[in-house]
Formats: C-alpha cells, structure tokens, sequence
C-alpha cells in the first residue's frame, strides 16, 4: 500500500526465530540488516518480530510500527496498530483497528448483486460455533435473493466446516427450488 503512495523500496525480512535465537543480538537478521540501507521505517506483525525490530531501530534508527499488541512495552515502538478487540490503551503512538487489515482495497465499480462470506475459526478471542454460523449464513442466503455469493475460509477455519454448510444449504435451499451456488477459496 505504501508503493501506491510514494516512491519506496522494500525489503522483506523473514524473523521467526525459536527460543533463544528470538532474543539473539547477533541472529541471522543482523547479518541482512548490514547489507541493506539504514531503514526509515520498519513494519512487522507477530510477536517474533517485536524484538528483532526494536533492537533495529536502536541501532541503526528509523521509525517502527508494529502490527498487533506488541509483547514488549510499546513506548519501544513509534506505533502500534492494535486491534479494537484487543483493548489498546489510549495514548498517542496506539492506532486502534476495527477488522482485519488486508489487500483489499475499495471499488466503486463492484456490481450490487455480489456477496463475500470471510468466513475465519476459532480463535481466543471467539468462540466457534459451526451450527449457529451456518444458521447465520443460511439466513443471509434466503433473505436476499438475486445477490451472487462467493464464500473463502481461513487457515483457521476447521477442516468440515465448509462440506457441513454445503449440506445444510443443499438441505434447506433445494426445498424451496432455489439455487444456491457459492465458490470457496482462502484468504
């Protein structure tokens, strides 16, 4: 996203270091780090990236966002992008998020008769029900007929959900002789 607004290059660094290499000085990414310019800003989500990019910016500068509820205190972050849910306190370098940042951008071109299911899984912040979803769902695809739905699921969506709702939608839509086609994919 940044791309789109100025001119920028950037390098992508992998950080999932395990156990002490987590809080190595000296690990792999300080190598990749000497042989690239001084960073102006550096991003990172997941917690493996907290520290790697703290110790980043002592050394060679720049500014740093982190891209969830850091581990580490966030006053060693220039910003925190938090989601909502998560409960961020109030204070000035914290941007609180509603949903899920992803690559989807706005189109004012999209067809009115087009639907998207994101369906996600459990998660410690949700609890899972596949009955009451699927319920939801179904009730979505009666009540709004002539819209075409396409549905994609998560890493974190168990694997039988989707041939569970395929039934209780075959089940319960083909009574009524209505046609319910919905593709899957994962986001």
């Amino acid at each position: 996203a940044m791309k789109e607004l100025a001119l920028v290059e950037v390098y992508d660094i992998s950080v999932n270091p395990k156990g002490w290499e987590r809080w190595n000085p000296f690990g792999k990414w300080r190598i990749i780090l000497k042989t690239l310019p001084k960073p102006d800003w550096m991003i990172g989500a997941g917690h493996s990236t907290h520290f790697p990019m703290a110790l980043t910016r002592w050394r060679y500068g720049g500014r740093s966002v982190v891209i969830m509820k850091p581990s580490l205190p966030i006053k060693w972050f220039d910003w925190a992008i938090i989601p909502e849910h998560d409960q961020p306190s109030s204070l000035p370098n914290i941007i609180p998020a509603r949903g899920a940042l992803n690559r989807m951008r706005h189109s004012i071109s999209k067809p009115g008769n087009q639907g998207l299911f994101l369906i996600g899984g459990p998660s410690k912040h949700t609890n899972w029900d596949e009955v009451d979803l699927g319920d939801q769902i179904l009730h979505i695809l009666q009540n709004s007929q002539g819209i075409s739905w396409e549905l994609t699921t998560s890493r974190r969506t168990p694997p039988g959900f989707i041939k569970f709702l395929g039934q209780k939608i075959e089940a319960k839509c083909s009574v009524g002789g209505a046609a319910i086609d919905f593709s899957c994919g994962e986001y």
